[in-house]
């Protein structure tokens, strides 16, 4: 293209309006402003390649990092549902308990199980967070180009930093419970029943059980479990509309 202008150049310097051949100073002039023409056209010409180019590259960065987030996020989605399965047996056997620890005399199957889990604490939440920490380090989070996403990704990481520090109140509470289980059970992973009832006289040990906060912890895992999934799904979504 620039050649194709190069030429035209030279015609309009070597001829006037007329056909006859141009005044020298003319001549000089129109060279001149060719020129500076024809640099303009090639700077246009060379942003317009390295503008597309960048656009292509941050296209590329954006699905791996898409990929990689519903990646990490399966991951998490994983943890957060073993947690669940943990909770939800953790809180049936609280609730089974309940008229004992109001002081209601009433006779249990698996005693023993239902009291011995609400002092077991399983494995913590561990965010799978590579990829999002490498969008943060890097100031990359922008390549991600809907802002709503970019909202719900910060907020649901946010919120996972929080739930980090509720598991650490959560696990503190039954260390202090298993602790004072200890003063009570020979062994607090098969206590017996008449060691339970002994227990039940306590009211810190009663007290202890009730607030280890199994119930508080479950619906909070309930909620990172649905937003988890609900940003899976809108990843998922985005990426298919945009890079097919």
């Amino acid at each position: 293209m620039i050649k194709f202008f190069r030429k035209i150049r030279y015609d309009l310097i070597g001829k006037n309006k007329t056909g006859k051949p141009a005044h020298q100073t003319g001549r000089y002039l129109k060279y001149a402003v060719g020129e500076i023409i024809l640099v303009v056209i090639g700077i246009l010409i060379a942003l317009s390649i390295s503008d597309w180019n960048e656009n292509r590259k941050n296209i590329l960065s954006e699905k791996r990092y898409l990929n990689d987030l519903i990646q990490d996020l399966k991951n998490d989605a994983i943890m957060l549902n073993q947690i669940n399965i943990f909770l939800e047996s953790k809180s049936a056997s609280k609730t089974k308990i309940e008229p004992l620890l109001d002081g209601h005399k009433v006779d249990i199957d698996s005693i023993d199980y239902h009291f011995t889990i609400q002092w077991a604490v399983r494995n913590r939440f561990t965010p799978t967070s590579i990829t999002i920490e490498e969008l943060k380090n890097s100031g990359k989070l922008n390549i991600i180009r809907d802002i709503n996403l970019r909202r719900q990704i910060v907020s649901l990481y946010n919120t996972y930093s929080y739930e980090v520090f509720s598991e650490d109140m959560f696990n503190s509470a039954n260390v202090k419970l298993v602790n004072l289980a200890g003063t009570y059970f020979r062994n607090v992973l098969e206590p017996t029943k008449d060691e339970i009832y002994v227990a039940l006289e306590d009211n810190e040990f009663i007290n202890g059980i009730r607030a280890n906060f199994t119930f508080a912890r479950m619906d909070a895992i309930n909620d990172l479990r649905k937003r988890c999934s609900s940003l899976i799904q809108n990843l998922e979504k985005y990426k298919a509309e945009v890079h097919g």
